[in-house]
């Protein structure tokens, strides 16, 4: 029995400090989800999510037409898509209760996975040779970058809360028998006009056979599209960010000491991409065509 005794006062005196350190962990590990917390609530994530109702729609092609890369604006497909779309938008703003409704290619939150070129007017050309900007070079433009397009209708950033830092948003007079308009964020503005206000500025995207030269009528607030801790596209770090984990374990070190890589992953629709990532006076860029599967893991 004494023995026993002993025994047991020993394996109390171990679970002792161990139920200590595990509180302490306990402590520590609760106190970092709310810092986490904390600092979550402090971002500003460049709209307004508080009752905002987001709702995705698959239009079925069999009834409005599919779109490929031939459709173009006018063809019958999307004339009937946007006919759909106004009285979506119709309708949900008759409904009681809500304040207002809008039309988007992509919710806020949704990364950009297809970057496109943009040829900014009368801007002289660079020496990188962006991935993505094939059809500006065919119709004799110059490549000065890459950015994101989401395609709004006008109430979108009413209906969102993001916020005009200049110029003014899409009204009753951008109609499709006029030139065509965007609205770009700040950080679009910072990188392609740093020292000088856009608004007014032209530019041509790289699908250029069928979006001519735009104007730029405003600049609204940034919105964290790959989540909070991210930066705003189209900052450079936010490819390098995206694509640090979905590159090869194997071929991390090559990329890191060439700064130039290649190589295929699988989204989750099943597809697959070809991915290119390289570097150029100092800033991160990738090109990602996507394929239906036939694109081989290398």
């Amino acid at each position: 029995i004494a023995a026993s005794s002993r025994s047991l006062t020993r394996r109390g005196n171990l679970l002792a400090p161990g139920e200590v350190a595990l509180a302490m962990l306990l402590l520590v590990g609760a106190g970092l989800i709310v810092q986490s917390f904390i600092r979550l609530q402090l971002t500003d994530p460049g709209f307004a999510p508080g009752r905002l109702l987001t709702i995705k729609v698959n239009v079925p092609d069999y009834k409005y037409g599919r779109t490929t890369g031939a459709s173009r604006p006018g063809s019958q497909e999307f004339v009937t898509r946007i006919k759909l779309y106004r009285e979506v938008e119709e309708r949900l703003n008759a409904l009681p209760g809500v304040e207002s409704a809008a039309i988007s290619d992509r919710l806020p939150v949704e990364p950009y996975f297809g970057p496109t070129g943009i040829s900014i007017e009368g801007r002289e050309p660079v020496a990188e040779d962006f991935g993505v900007c094939a059809e500006l070079r065919q119709n004799g433009l110059y490549c000065h970058g890459v950015v994101g397009v989401n395609r709004v209708s006008a109430a979108y950033f009413r209906t969102v809360g993001m916020r005009l830092i200049r110029g003014r948003l899409f009204d009753e007079r951008d109609t499709a028998d006029k030139p065509d308009v965007v609205l770009i964020n700040e950080t679009t503005a910072r990188k392609y006009w740093p020292h000088e206000d856009p608004v007014g500025k032209q530019f041509t995207l790289n699908f250029s056979s069928w979006f001519p030269k735009a104007e730029v009528i405003g600049v609204v607030s940034d919105i964290k599209t790959l989540g909070m801790d991210m930066p705003p596209f189209p900052d450079s770090k936010y490819i390098e960010d995206m694509l640090e984990d979905m590159i090869p374990e194997g071929r991390r070190d090559a990329y890191k000491q060439q700064g130039d890589l290649d190589f295929s992953a699988r989204g989750q629709t099943g597809d697959r991409y070809r991915i290119n990532i390289y570097r150029s006076t100092g800033e991160t860029h990738a090109s990602i065509p996507g394929g239906q599967g036939q694109i081989p893991t290398f």
